[in-house]
């Protein structure tokens, strides 16, 4: 690798299976591929199969692309960061709504998120694309490393439940963002946010088909934290503390049902766009 120090790409195609390295040397290359500005694997079989994207670090840009239907007895990226996980800081998992758990089975379940964080201990930032779905867990462990989470593309028609675990197992969480696809018969549907055991810093809520006029902006949030229960409204210049009566009335506007030990700041986006409104508490 030292001969080609402006590698940026590399394209690794195989027949009938993944190329076969040692440890030492996968996390080498690992750890090169760490160190360049910007980098790109795919290892496929011909004709390709889908993939799922892991980027390694969202600063650098690296990115592996791994088949998802393979055949293989071990799943493609369990498989991989197994030997490497312990290197990464962050980590962003594209078309996580496809890919099996750690047995290789088919799941819709948030273990999938921690099966991937039982191979990385140190990471501190990870972010999930196109997840579909999660469904809750009764998972219970604890990943002290973690401090910022983005899950994104969410389903509107499945169940919010799983952040009660999230929450549970990520005990230094301190900033939380959130994507869901909403249809438009559902956009003022209480949006309930369960996360009894975290403070966080920040929350975010991205809505892809969230229009961003005037009149969408405004919003009601309920937020329940150790300090008591109070009830907001606001929009792009207002942020004022309203009564329960208000709250429920509103139910033309959007409404967020906050549950969490502390919240410091609450934001609020269209899918990775601009704008960002934020309101302080």
């Amino acid at each position: 690798m030292r001969k080609f120090s402006n590698l940026q790409t590399l394209i690794i195609l195989g027949t009938d299976s993944e190329p076969e390295v040692s440890g030492p040397t996968l996390i080498k290359f690992v750890q090169y591929v760490l160190s360049t500005p910007e980098f790109l694997l795919r290892i496929y079989h011909h004709p390709p199969f889908d993939l799922c994207a892991l980027i390694l670090s969202d600063i650098i840009g690296a990115d592996l692309q791994f088949v998802l239907n393979t055949g293989d007895n071990e799943v493609a990226h369990i498989r991989f960061l197994s030997g490497t996980g312990r290197l990464f800081r962050s980590l962003r998992l594209n078309k996580f709504g496809t890919i099996p758990d750690i047995n290789g089975e088919p799941s819709k379940s948030i273990d999938r998120l921690y099966d991937i964080l039982r191979l990385c201990p140190l990471l501190e930032e990870f972010t999930i694309n196109h997840a579909d779905s999660l469904l809750a867990s009764d998972h219970e462990s604890n990943y002290p490393s973690l401090k910022k989470v983005s899950i994104l593309n969410l389903e509107h028609y499945f169940s919010l439940g799983f952040l009660n675990s999230v929450s549970f197992n990520l005990p230094n969480l301190c900033e939380f963002s959130l994507g869901l696809n909403y249809t438009a018969n559902k956009k003022t549907d209480i949006i309930i946010i369960n996360m009894p055991y975290s403070s966080l810093d920040s929350l975010t809520w991205h809505d892809c088909t969230w229009v961003n006029d005037d009149n969408d902006v405004e919003a009601y949030i309920k937020l329940k934290t150790e300090t008591g229960l109070r009830y907001y409204y606001c929009n792009k210049h207002l942020f004022l503390p309203v009564d329960e009566s208000r709250y429920l009335l509103a139910t033309q506007n959007a409404r967020f049902d906050i549950n969490c030990k502390g919240l410091k700041e609450f934001r609020r986006t269209a899918y990775l766009s601009y704008p960002q409104y934020n309101w302080i508490f």
